[in-house]
């Protein structure tokens, strides 16, 4: 059996399902407070690793990954994580998961160029033993899923 990386399973799971696209502000019924994860915890510098060595690397493979996931180019120091709350809980209505209602959310949400990405740490989604990331644009419009 043909194994595929990674990369590609979640591609070709981010084309199959369609998610919800938050309003500009938080909804009224959101239930759960938000609060944006600590920037040094595993997952977060996981995500902030993987996030500049792609926008950062000049290689071909690198190069085809940002088209397929529709990330700038961009030097390693302008990948930084996010700390505003708003903005947290924008990223994590996105990615699709929401903890028990009264429960906090706490959500990494990484900022490279024009993109975010996010993951949920109330609720995080796996595939195997990757986590799966949401890639946003700035109005937080899911633009493709990825592993990590």
């Amino acid at each position: 059996m043909k194994s595929f990386p990674g990369w590609l399973i979640a591609l070709a799971l981010a084309s199959a399902c369609q998610h919800a696209t938050p309003a500009s502000t938080l909804p009224a019924d959101t239930e759960a407070p938000w609060n944006c994860a600590p920037s040094r915890g595993d997952i977060a510098a996981r995500l902030i690793t993987w996030t500049r060595q792609i926008v950062s690397d000049t290689g071909a493979a690198a190069a085809e990954r940002r088209t397929t996931y529709q990330l700038p180019q961009i030097p390693r120091s302008e990948v930084r994580p996010v700390a505003e709350r708003e903005t947290c809980a924008r990223a994590g209505l996105a990615y699709g998961t929401i903890a028990k209602p009264g429960v906090p959310n706490s959500v990494v949400v990484i900022l490279a160029g024009d993109r975010y990405l996010a993951i949920n740490l109330s609720a995080i989604m796996t595939s195997g033993e990757y986590l799966t990331a949401v890639i946003l644009d700035r109005n937080f419009k899911p633009i493709a899923w990825l592993t990590i």
